[in-house]
């Protein structure tokens, strides 16, 4: 008797995902009674406060800071660089997180979006 070929694929097919399926629920299974409960359950929400600082990159040019950047390494590329990580380390201190850097299109405007939990 000849098999059918599409038979067997079929046959091939549904025995992975019988096994896969008994591997997720043993895992769940598993997790329940080493864990007592469900992980994701036991996560707090935290709140967060959000600030939006907007960078425009002409004008910080006449800053000290950022002269002493471009005099220090004589590169526009770096002393930008340094300038920026410095905003950011700044406001690290006070506890803000950086989240996310956009950039305007064809401006040279970067916008900053920093976090920091509620207390």
């Amino acid at each position: 008797m000849k098999r059918n070929p599409l038979q067997f694929n079929f046959l091939w097919i549904g025995t992975v995902l019988l096994v896969f399926a008994l591997a997720v629920g043993l895992g769940q299974i598993f997790q329940r009674q080493v864990f007592g409960q469900n992980l994701s359950a036991t996560v707090a929400q935290k709140k967060f406060t959000y600030k939006v600082v907007y960078l425009n990159l002409y004008e910080y040019k006449q800053d000290p800071q950022y002269l002493k950047f471009l005099k220090r390494f004589n590169h526009v590329g770096l002393a930008q660089t340094q300038f920026i990580q410095l905003v950011c380390n700044r406001f690290g201190k006070d506890g803000w997180e950086l989240v996310y850097v956009d950039r305007f299109y064809k401006l040279p405007i970067l916008v900053l979006y920093f976090k920091k939990p509620l207390i």
